[in-house]
């Protein structure tokens, strides 16, 4: 067998087929259980799955044994389907080896037949002690008021089945019969699908929907806001129900709800979501919610909001009312805007406006306009309010005596400000005598500043610089193209050192359209590009015949991976979980240590963004909606850019982690660190 086939020994590594329970055959406690086919360890998985807020969590449903497991190392179940007689039947692919051939090495994969097993798949039966077998109806010869009443069945075979077929024949002789279901029937499911073979019927009338909405069952309720969506914008009176539903005691109704009303028009959703807002901010996919549907009218949100001081005051609203505050100032319109100045207004810069504000500025950066600007054209109240705000901001941001998180806070309001004003206080807090987050957050708004002067700003203190920090500075400096030929000088001089600039962007810039910059990276960085990754294997190699000693390799994954790597509560969770490592051979961590990008995984894969203001951005895509896309950079840092100040997106083909880590590591430190690897637990 493969070495690698033990890599993911006491792992769940290649979960296939996730399929929710929903026969009849297996006892009532396996009902809505998941089952996943664990195709690497050759087993079957099951979770018993419980409600968690808005969504669920899945636990292990027999904490001591597997509800399968072959010992045929050749059974691969990759997908599961409910039955009719009520049971699972599980496909098994049946192979000998179902790893990528750049997963196993070279002297192993010479020795094995990849296509092993291609002809030998097998459907099996997972059926309970004492089963009998059931024939199979044939639901395609079964008379309307027949499929009607299978919709009460208790395997949801039948029901789907039904339901698919009432559709497919849209029989209206079935209308009378499913009203008295979706009223009658006193199993939940059976009224669900009562109604929604209605709306497939298109016979699901307003007062189907309004009696729905009352029903005891939490589920109905939540379904019927489902179902009424596309009939809100035009029934004030459906609207009203609806509205009634966001003080319901069930809180995925009120979700459902929160998410509803983003079709209501202007002001009219605002006193539903503040009323789910007040309940429920706590809940990180309600707030998702509210915000979603606040965009008609964020502003009346706020204000209904901002007006119950304790709400406002507390931890769970402002994790709300800072980015509905994002929100305000991205859609950058002049009233809104306004609304949400004169709310602050009423009060000195306190904790909560300081916060509050802080959100409102990040969303008019979206704008390219500045939290500074909006002075014009503001309420003298407003505009008042504004001054004290950065004044206040321009004496903690110094202030030794202020605790490090108020100084830091203040820094980043300052670098929404005016730029003159913002380095006069921010350049001296660059020395490295500063607290590390503050010197941090004063080079992140300095940053912040498209202005060219900014390069030299960050790289005068540089020796000061912590490794992290000068990796950040780096990369904030490669963001704009008017800062990459003072960097490039910096390195020409000695100061910041060739090996500082990662290997992706390097061969950017020995790529690069502009003629002065690409006879400058040529001139410097033409000769760092890394060798071929087996040379430096090679030599590494007398590592792994010397024994390592742990305890030095965890100070050398400190010093070299916590950026990307997380170690119980230390580093940051960037890159692959190196739990399962320790059943991998030190060959093989060597090989994925050295060149990283032999085979990498789709999610860790390296992209660059061009902006239309002239930066570049890179970073794993960690999540993307429609209208943007999220990128994760070492230590964690995340950065959200909407899709309309994209020029351009694409993939580097590389990992984020970098290659050439022997420039800093010696084979002795390789040893060391290989050991630590080895012996790291969950």
């Amino acid at each position: 067998m493969p070495r690698s086939e033990l890599v993911g020994a006491g792992y769940l590594t290649s979960s296939s087929g996730v399929t929710d329970y929903r026969g009849d055959a297996y006892p009532e406690s396996y009902r809505g259980n998941l089952f996943l086919g664990e195709v690497a360890n050759n087993l079957i998985h099951r979770m018993a799955v419980e409600p968690q807020g808005v969504t669920f969590r899945a636990r292990r449903a027999d904490p001591n044994a597997e509800f399968l497991a072959s010992t045929d190392t050749w059974f691969r179940p990759v997908n599961f389907v409910n039955a009719p007689d009520g049971t699972l039947h599980v496909l098994d692919m049946y192979r000998e080896t179902i790893e990528h051939p750049w997963s196993i090495p070279d002297d192993i994969r010479a020795l094995l037949d990849l296509r092993s097993g291609e002809d030998r798949g097998r459907i099996y039966r997972l059926a309970p002690p004492k089963f009998q077998r059931r024939q199979t109806p044939r639901l395609s010869q079964a008379t309307t008021p027949e499929l009607v009443q299978l919709l009460e069945h208790p395997n949801a075979w039948h029901r789907d089945t039904a339901h698919r077929l009432l559709y497919e024949r849209q029989d209206k002789t079935a209308i009378p019969l499913l009203n008295q279901l979706s009223r009658n029937a006193t199993d939940p499911r059976a009224r669900l699908h009562a109604l929604y073979s209605l709306a497939g019927l298109d016979a699901l009338t307003e007062n189907d929907l309004k009696s729905a909405t009352l029903d005891p069952s939490p589920h109905i309720r939540e379904q019927a806001v489902q179902l009424a969506k596309p009939g809100l914008g035009e029934s004030p009176s459906l609207r009203a129900e609806v509205l009634r539903l966001a003080a319901d005691p069930d809180l995925r109704v009120r979700f459902e709800v929160a998410l509803a009303l983003g079709e209501f028009p202007g002001d009219e959703a605002a006193q539903g979501l503040a009323t789910i807002a007040k309940r429920d901010a706590a809940d990180p996919w309600v707030r998702t919610a509210v915000l979603s549907s606040a965009i008609a009218s964020p502003a009346g949100l706020f204000e209904r909001l901002w007006g119950d001081r304790g709400f406002a005051a507390s931890a769970e609203g402002l994790t709300l009312l800072r980015p509905l505050a994002l929100v305000v100032g991205a859609r950058a319109q002049t009233e809104e805007i306004g609304r949400l100045l004169n709310a602050l207004a009423t009060g000195e810069p306190d904790e909560a406006r300081i916060e509050v504000a802080l959100g409102f500025g990040d969303g008019i950066a979206r704008t390219k306009r500045r939290l500074s600007e909006l002075r014009m054209g503001a309420s003298p109240t407003a505009a008042a309010w504004l001054d004290r705000l950065f004044k206040d901001a321009a004496t903690r941001a110094p202030d030794g005596s202020v605790p490090s998180e108020q100084r830091v806070k203040a820094i980043t309001l300052l670098g929404r400000g005016d730029f003159e004003a913002a380095r006069t206080i921010l350049a001296p807090l660059l020395d490295p005598h500063q607290p590390l987050d503050v010197q941090g957050a004063s080079v992140r708004a300095l940053a912040g500043f498209d202005r060219p002067e900014v390069a030299n700003l960050l790289l005068a203190p540089w020796k000061g610089y912590t490794p992290p920090l000068r990796s950040e500075v780096v990369g904030f400096l490669l963001g704009r193209r008017t800062w990459i030929t003072p960097l490039l000088k910096a390195v020409e001089a000695g100061i910041v050192p060739a090996s500082q600039i990662p290997p992706v962007r390097r061969a950017l810039l020995l790529k690069d359209t502009d003629p002065a910059i690409l006879k400058q990276a040529q001139a410097l960085l033409g000769g760092e590009t890394p060798g071929p990754r087996t040379e430096a294997i090679a030599k590494y190699k007398v590592a792994l015949d010397r024994p390592g000693d742990p305890e030095r390799g965890k100070v050398v994954f400190e010093r070299e991976c916590f950026a990307c790597h997380k170690l119980g509560e230390r580093g940051h969770a960037v890159g692959p979980n190196l739990a399962g490592v320790r059943k991998r051979t030190p060959d093989e961590i060597l090989v994925n240590i050295l060149d990283p990008n032999r085979e990498v995984s789709p999610e860790f894969l390296e992209y660059s963004v061009a902006l239309d203001d002239g930066r570049v951005v890179t970073g794993l895509v960690a999540s993307e909606t429609p209208s943007g896309v999220t990128l994760r950079a070492r230590e964690g840092v995340e950065q959200t850019i909407l899709r309309r100040n994209v020029e351009e997106i694409a993939s580097t083909g590389k990992s984020l982690m970098p290659e050439g880590l022997e420039k800093t590591v010696g084979p002795a430190e390789m040893a060391d660190l290989i050991a630590f690897l080895l012996r790291i637990q969950d």
